[in-house]
Formats: structure tokens, C-alpha cells, sequence
């Protein structure tokens, strides 16, 4: 026993080096240098001021000065000013900033417009005007904000801002922005650094694979950040997209957190190709069948989080000689100033972080899709650790189990694989459902795939039985109840004869809350919630954790639904000054001014939830 303790201790110390949190900045984010307003009753013919806006954004674009070379590298910062009202921009006049209108060649050297975009109040962008295949928002500039807009019906996407996959574009800040249906992406972001959305919510876009139209499947996601490093997700709402959720393909420096993700079609939160990232303290399930995933006879319900590496690129070196295992893809890009193909460093899947999550009626994935030999992938330090997953519904020939790890090929390096302290609850009653399920072709590349498996303190409503695994570091309770303590996990569990071994924090030091952010008393408990893990159902917990307000857009009366007690709710407008307080779950909006207004809810324990509301 004393050599195999010493031997665990060495293990955790040797994967210690490895557990360490990435930071991830901020954008950083400058006063504009000149103002622009429009308003749906005003005139081109007009200055753009706040008495006297212009009607049309080309207009307004047209007004604001491009940098002078040699002066702050180029670059001037303008900002277009929505006043109150709905916009119906045509073909001929979106939201949209070419490169022309981006930058300007002045004695040989360039000039650059760079462009934010707010609201003032209630702004709606209306795309039912705009020609087909047209976006509502694209940029092209640096230091962009985008504030308060709510968007509709876009014929492509609803907002793009575009940089460079060879040079990076610096700096996105995208806040209280609602995007509500579009063809394609809701929110896309490529070619940047230093990404932030936040505040926001993202609903039935990817519209182009709704009922799986002409089975085309093209995949776009509801909010993506493409090619992109040091890349934020915090406090967003994305649901109803028929295409991937929350996307971070192809990125480096993520932080994913605080979001609520649900009914996305084919994968709610997808780790694609993205290295140094953390996905954390996310709600993710799935109850609405008609997103579970038929394209391409994938049949079966949406993934929850999903780890993978695609490799897909825009062009590839098909000469490529990596090494097995190499943190690269072999890719190339073309961009404004790149007309031949030009390599591109793309990361793969390193150093991925996924903890305190709750995932209802979905899953946690690990896969390879497409290396070859020209190409290999890499799956590494993937720490998984203190999530809750509970029960699977989907068809009865969807065999998806609550975590599994697929190779598809034979030339992916997967290495360091970490499972610690996680609930994978599953209701053994329903056909065909699993808890783990692992599959890997003869010949993975740097040897034995099964000894880079790490497991410790996971608790399963069954312990999976695959040869060469070994769970006899895991617990098993068949029923679990609606509630666990920490201190009694021991007592309802038999067998336990070296607990200090069964739930370490040593490997997993990085974390210090659970999903409510309250601090970790211990590390006795497995699962999401400190001293409350696990419940029978995930409809009972989606209750208990769900803060809704309705209707919204809302008219008169707002309604906050939710089981728990409130101690506070604070109500800012859209410039972030508090607005109103109060205690009650019925709120008068009657008098209030059109636009849109963040709600912040505290309940009784302190737990701060936030969301938006449009007063119509």
C-alpha cells in the first residue's frame, strides 16, 4: 500500500505542472473620438448630431474621419449612435463596413476607421428589408464595442466582425446584445484578439438547417469565435440555434463561464480545436427534441460540452510532415493583404479545462474527427473535474452515454486525460443509455491510449465496465438521492477503506467555488454544487437553478419565475445606472421608458443572477 500511495502522489504531483489555469484578457476598449447619430426619422442631409441624426449607417460611416499615418499608428475611433426606434436597413444600406470604408492608402501608408455601434433605449434592427445573403452588422476595425441593439431576421448573419486569421485584428466588446433569428451565425468573430461577449443572448439562428432544409447541414453556430486568442463567454443566454451553440473553434486563451446554453442543435458548447481554454460554471441541457442531432444519420440528443478536434481549415498543406502529436495544424489562409496562401499557426486541443459545469439531459465529449497522415492531431491536458451530468432522454436508437472518448482515426496523440470528482448520473431504466463509452483505433500515436486515462472520486449511478479501464478509484450509487451532503457520501457508499486517496484536490487545485461561485468548504463532495450534488431528475433541478423573467419584451408587468427565495433585484438601465430596487417578483414596468433594462436578481444564499429585459 505504501508503494502504491507514493506512486499516486507522484502521478498528482507530475500532473500539477500541467493544471494551470490560463489567463485570459480583456479587451481593452477606448472613448471614441467622434459621435454619429441616427435615427429610423432622420435625414442623410443632416449633421448626425443628437437634434439632428442621419437616417442611413453609410451615411453616418461616410461622416466619420479615417486616421492620419504617423498619428496613434493610423487609427481614428468613431461610434454610431442609435437613437430609440425600429431600423429597417435595404440591400443597399446595412450595417456593413467594407474594406474600403475600413482603411485608406494616403502617401502610401494607411489610415484606419474604426467603428462601434450602440443603442440608445429600445433599438431594434429589423433584416426583412435586406437583400438575400445579406448580414445586418460587419466590421472590420479594431477597439469595436458593440452596446444595446436588438436584432431580427437577418437573410446571413447577425452580426460579423471579421479580422485577419494571418494578423490578428486587436480588441471586441460585444454587450447587451440580443440576437434573435438568422440564416446563418448569430454572432461570429474571426481573426481577432481579445474577444469579449457578454450580457447577451443569441436564439434561433442557423436557421439554414432548421428541419434539416435540404439537408445541407452547413453548421453555423449561434455565437462563435473563429481563429481567434483570448477569447470571453461570460452571462450569456443561447439557446434555440440549429446549429452549434457557443462555438470557440480554432482558438487559443478561452474562458467560457456563467452561461446558460440549452436546445442547440448537434452540440451545445463546442470546444473545437481550442487550446488553454476553460469552459466553467455553464447550465447546459436539452429538452426539446427537435434539436437533437439526425444530420448526416448522426441520430441522437445534442452533446453538452464537446471537445474536439476537426482540423478543419480554409486551405491545407497537403505536404505537411509533422510530427505525431504536433500542438499545430497544417492550414492557410488569404487575406486583404495576403492574396497567396499563407500558413497559419492553428492550434489543437491542449491544456482544456472543464469544471463546475451542470449538464442535464447531455453530455461531456472527447473526439477526433478528421487527422490523417498528412495532418495529425493532438488531444492533450484535458482536466475534467467537479461537473454534474445528469440523465439522458433521446430516441431509443441513440446510444450516447454521459462522458465518452472517441478516436476516429489512428494518428491522433492523446495524452493526460483527467476525470476527477464528477457526477454521471444516468437512469438506467431508459433503452440503450450508458455512462461512459470509449472507443480508439489500433495504433494511436504515442503508445498505449488507455494508461493516459486518469480517474479519481467520480461518482456514477453505475461504474462503467470497458476492458483496460480502471475505475476502482471511482464510487458507484445506483439511486442517487435528491441530495447528497458532503459528509455523508462515505456513509451511503460501502467499501471506502482509503477516502484520502478517493478525493484529492491536489491535482485539481485551481478550483475554489463550485457553480454558484460560494467557496469550496472541501473537496469530499464530487459534482457541481457544494454540499447539494445531485438531484433525481434534471427537470427538477432546471427548477430549482432557472431564473426566467416573462414576458419578454415585456409591456406592463414583469414576472420573475423561479422557486427560489429573492432578498434583492436591482434594475439598471442601459447605460448601467441603477434604475430601480425592489424585493417583489411582480415588477411594474408600466412607466418605464422604452429600451432595454439588465434585471440582477439576489437571492436568499447571494447567488447574483442577470438578464435582460426589452420594455416595449
Amino acid at each position: 500500500m505504501t508503494k502504491f500511495i507514493f506512486s499516486l502522489i507522484t502521478l498528482l504531483i507530475s500532473n500539477l505542472l500541467l493544471a494551470q489555469l490560463p489567463v485570459i484578457n480583456l479587451p481593452e476598449i477606448i472613448a471614441p473620438q467622434q459621435y454619429v447619430y441616427l435615427s429610423p426619422t432622420g435625414n442623410d442631409a443632416n449633421p448626425g448630431t443628437m437634434a439632428l441624426p442621419k437616417k442611413t449607417f453609410y451615411s453616418a460611416l461616410d461622416k466619420i474621419d479615417f486616421g492620419i499615418p504617423g498619428i496613434n499608428n493610423g487609427q481614428h475611433y468613431g461610434e454610431v449612435v442609435l437613437l430609440p426606434g425600429d431600423y429597417y436597413p435595404k440591400a443597399t444600406s446595412p450595417f456593413v463596413q467594407n474594406e474600403n470604408q475600413w482603411r485608406k492608402n494616403i502617401n502610401g501608408y494607411y489610415g484606419y476607421k474604426n467603428i462601434s455601434i450602440s443603442g440608445i433605449g429600445n433599438v431594434i434592427l429589423h433584416g426583412d428589408s435586406l437583400g438575400q445573403s445579406s448580414q445586418m452588422i460587419y466590421l472590420s476595425g479594431s477597439k469595436i464595442k458593440l452596446h444595446n441593439l436588438k436584432i431580427q431576421n437577418v437573410p446571413l448573419h447577425g452580426i460579423f466582425c471579421q479580422g485577419s486569421a494571418i494578423i490578428h485584428h486587436n480588441d471586441v466588446s460585444i454587450d447587451s446584445v440580443i440576437v434573435d433569428g438568422a440564416i446563418d451565425f448569430g454572432i461570429l468573430i474571426t481573426g481577432y484578439t481579445r474577444v469579449l461577449v457578454e450580457h447577451s443572448t443569441v436564439a434561433n439562428t442557423c436557421l439554414r438547417n432548421e428541419h434539416e432544409k435540404d439537408m445541407l447541414c452547413q453548421w453555423a453556430s449561434g455565437l462563435r469565435a473563429d481563429n481567434c486568442s483570448n477569447v470571453t463567454f461570460r452571462n450569456n443566454r443561447v439557446y434555440h440555434n440549429w446549429g452549434e451553440g457557443i462555438n470557440t473553434s480554432l482558438s487559443e486563451y478561452v474562458h467560457v463561464h456563467d452561461n446558460l446554453v440549452f436546445d442547440n442543435y448537434s452540440v451545445n458548447i463546442y470546444a473545437h480545436s481550442a487550446s488553454k481554454a476553460i469552459y466553467s460554471h455553464n447550465l447546459v441541457y436539452n429538452i426539446d427534441s427537435i434539436y437533437w442531432r439526425y444530420c448526416y444519420n448522426g441520430k441522437g440528443f445534442s452533446s453538452g460540452i464537446s471537445i474536439a478536434n476537426e482540423l478543419t481549415c480554409t486551405n491545407a498543406c497537403f505536404l505537411w510532415s509533422n510530427s505525431c502529436g504536433s500542438l499545430v495544424s497544417c492550414c492557410s489562409e488569404t487575406d486583404y493583404d495576403h492574396p497567396l496562401l499563407t500558413f497559419v499557426n492553428y492550434k489543437q486541443v491542449d491544456s482544456v479545462f472543464v469544471f463546475n459545469n451542470i449538464l442535464l439531459g447531455s453530455d461531456i465529449s472527447v473526439w477526433d474527427a478528421f487527422s490523417s497522415f498528412t495532418s495529425y492531431a493532438n488531444l492533450s491536458n484535458i482536466f475534467i473535474a467537479y461537473n454534474t451530468s445528469i440523465n439522458v432522454f433521446g430516441s431509443n436508437d441513440a446510444a450516447k452515454a454521459l462522458l465518452s472518448i472517441i478516436l476516429g482515426t489512428p494518428f491522433v496523440n492523446y495524452k493526460n486525460m483527467n476525470i476527477q470528482s464528477n457526477i454521471f448520473s444516468v437512469d438506467l431504466s431508459i433503452p440503450k443509455t450508458s455512462v461512459f463509452s470509449a472507443a480508439a483505433p489500433y495504433g494511436i500515436c504515442n503508445g498505449d491510449w488507455l494508461i493516459k486515462f486518469k480517474n479519481n472520486g467520480n461518482l456514477w449511478s453505475k461504474i462503467p465496465v470497458i476492458a483496460g479501464f480502471d475505475f476502482s478509484m471511482d464510487k458507484e450509487q445506483i439511486f442517487l438521492p435528491k441530495t447528497i451532503q458532503a459528509n455523508e457520501i462515505d456513509k451511503l457508499i460501502p467499501g471506502n477503506d482509503h477516502p484520502e486517496l478517493m478525493y484529492s484536490s491536489q491535482l485539481l487545485d485551481f478550483i475554489n467555488d463550485d457553480y454558484f461561485h460560494n467557496p469550496r468548504k472541501s473537496f469530499t463532495n464530487s459534482g457541481a454544487i457544494e454540499n447539494s450534488s445531485v438531484t433525481e431528475t434534471e427537470n427538477t433541478l432546471i427548477k430549482e437553478l432557472s431564473i426566467t423573467i416573462s414576458p419578454n419584451p415585456v409591456s406592463n408587468v414583469a414576472n420573475i419565475i423561479t422557486l427560489k427565495k429573492i432578498s434583492q433585484v436591482n434594475i439598471y438601465d442601459s447605460t448601467g445606472k441603477l434604475f430601480f430596487k425592489t424585493k417583489n417578483k411582480i415588477i411594474n414596468c408600466s412607466n418605464w421608458c422604452s429600451g432595454l433594462y439588465i434585471i440582477e436578481i439576489i437571492d436568499a444564499d447571494g447567488h447574483i443572477s442577470s438578464m435582460q429585459v426589452v420594455k416595449q
